[in-house]
């Protein structure tokens, strides 16, 4: 992320970013002017569920990769709505760099990510619906990814 305030420019790495529900590194003097990724990839989708149109994501995945020969590389998962910052599914992650990207693989994948969160309870369900939504939410994102580029997959 990079900030402007009063004393200029700032960068922030995203992994920081976030400091709890609602919550930045930014100081109330300061706004994000740019965001910069490393490496942009070629595949990538975000997948939410909220019981209304423009409601707070009960949860959230958001996911890009690329595909080289076939096989998942550079795979960043990340999972909102069930911690109080976005939570990178670094387990999952790791199950999917390197395997085919086919449909096992990804539900290999979105039960990892699923299983790797403790989210709480709340109004709008416990913690097992929240990991079902999950799992189910990466799956849609890697079907989605695929698509926006592959058509025929």
């Amino acid at each position: 992320m990079v900030l402007l305030g009063p004393d200029g420019h700032r960068k922030e790495p995203s992994a920081d970013w976030f400091t709890g529900f609602l919550s930045t590194t930014a100081a109330s003097n300061e706004m994000v002017v740019e965001i910069r990724f490393t490496r942009p990839r070629a595949y990538g989708a975000l997948t939410e569920y909220a019981r209304r149109r423009g409601d707070f994501a009960i949860a959230a995945v958001a996911m890009a990769f690329d595909v080289l020969e076939g096989r998942c590389r550079d795979v960043s998962i990340a999972v909102g709505g069930v911690a109080s910052t976005t939570l990178r599914a670094t387990e999952a992650e790791s199950l999917a760099e390197g395997a085919p990207a086919t449909e096992q693989t990804w539900r290999k994948v979105a039960r990892a990510a699923a299983g790797g969160i403790n989210p709480p309870a709340d109004l709008n369900g416990d913690a097992h619906y929240r990991r079902r939504l999950v799992e189910t939410l990466t799956e849609r994102a890697f079907a989605q990814a695929l698509a926006s580029v592959l058509p025929q997959c």
